[in-house]
């Protein structure tokens, strides 16, 4: 139950950085500045990365229920 949990927080956490990050972007820069855009890339690999280890936590807890037997 506790991986669960770290797993949720984690994915929330994920969103919460994307949207401070892309505030902050629409801010400060302009849309077609370089930095707003590695800003973006930056963000969608944020996510990417976020939901991959998200995918890989709950097949590990899966694995893990499994092999205890629960």
């Amino acid at each position: 139950m506790l991986i669960v949990l770290i797993i949720f927080a984690s994915s929330l956490f994920t969103l919460e950085l994307l949207a401070n990050g892309t505030k902050t972007a629409a801010l400060v820069f302009q849309k077609k500045s370089d930095a707003y855009i590695d800003m973006q890339i930056a963000n969608i690999m944020l996510i990417v990365g976020g939901f991959v280890a998200n995918l890989v936590l709950r097949i590990v807890v899966r694995i893990q229920g499994n092999v205890v037997g629960e």
